[in-house]
């Protein structure tokens, strides 16, 4: 009877014994297989640059994993500030990890009717080796449906990638960055022409102003139902940048057949910075003034010229 106990005793040890070694082998199991903490992760933006659309439907703009940007339904003010997302790994493990790149799910961008999509990457797979460091370029395809207003525009994609160890596999994932900027095209519209006025000819020679602050005639006779007056140009861009506006020339002849008049034109403002904010936009009036000399017996006529006015950013 003691004999029995004692083996039944000894039955339920081993049974104990069996299960808490099971149980012991499998966590050792499915802790070896986190394997997050040997690789030091970071990123580095793609970035689309400031972009100007230039088509109401859709402007593409695609970057490379080399960082070439193309653009279709878009322009750019800048050539610079664009480039490739890049992912850096770092193994702090001795043992070589294969690293492949999951398939990257398309992104909305927070606040404008965008989306990032068609990413590509340089390497789909590739050997991190052992306490070393590897990277690759993503590049990504930004789709824009109709107008975004003016501002820059930041979100994460996010990049799944699997990590393998010999017969050990890890999923893992990375935010990359993106960002790009929504310029105002330049404009510039006139919206009067610079008008000296009508005189009568004068017996000596005289000098026409006529600038922001009004019009001197000197000594000259109005022609009743003249109206001398500052040509108007309306610029419009974007919000906070500075802009230059130069005439074609300063010096002109008006001329009236084989007759001339000598003229000295000036813009006012030459420099400035648009006003608003991102939402809207403070157009930029253009003024256009100057002085015509007169001489004494001026032969009748209308005395015409035309000048181009450019616009452009200072950066």
């Amino acid at each position: 009877m003691l004999g029995s106990e004692y083996g039944d005793m000894l039955l339920r040890t081993r049974l104990f014994m069996k299960k808490f070694y099971a149980l012991f082998s499998m966590f050792c199991i499915f802790s070896s297989d986190v394997l997050a903490d040997e690789f030091i992760v970071m990123t580095d933006q793609i970035s689309f640059g400031d972009i100007i659309q230039t088509n109401r439907d859709s402007s593409v703009i695609s970057m490379s994993h080399s960082g070439v940007r193309t653009m279709v339904g878009a322009t750019s003010s800048k050539n610079y500030g664009t480039s490739s997302g890049e992912i850096f790994f770092e193994n702090t493990d001795p043992i070589n990890k294969t690293i492949t790149i999951m398939p990257i799910s398309d992104i909305d961008v927070p606040g404008c009717s965008a989306t990032l999509s068609n990413f590509v990457v340089s390497s789909n797979t590739f050997q991190v080796s052992g306490e070393g460091k590897s990277s690759i370029n993503v590049g990504a395809t930004l789709t824009i449906k109709g107008f975004c207003h003016a501002g820059t525009y930041t979100g994460n994609a996010v990049i799944n990638y699997q990590v393998e160890n010999n017969d050990k596999v890890s999923h893992e994932t990375a935010n990359l960055p993106f960002v790009f900027g929504i310029e105002i095209p330049l404009g510039l519209a006139k919206q009067a022409d610079l008008n000296f006025g009508s005189y009568l000819s004068p017996q000596k020679d005289e000098v026409i102003t006529i600038t922001q602050k009004g019009v001197n005639t000197g000594n000259l006779t109005h022609v009743p139902g003249s109206n001398p007056h500052v040509g108007v140009m309306l610029a419009t861009g974007v919000s906070g940048k500075s802009a230059n506006v130069e005439l074609s020339k300063t010096e002109v002849e008006l001329k009236n057949g084989k007759n001339t008049l000598l003229a000295e034109l000036n813009i006012s403002p030459s420099s400035f910075v648009f006003g608003g904010n991102e939402q809207i936009d403070s157009p930029q009036n253009i003024i256009v003034g100057g002085k015509i000399y007169v001489k004494a017996n001026q032969a009748t006529g209308r005395y015409t010229d035309t000048v181009y006015v450019t616009i452009f950013y200072n950066d």
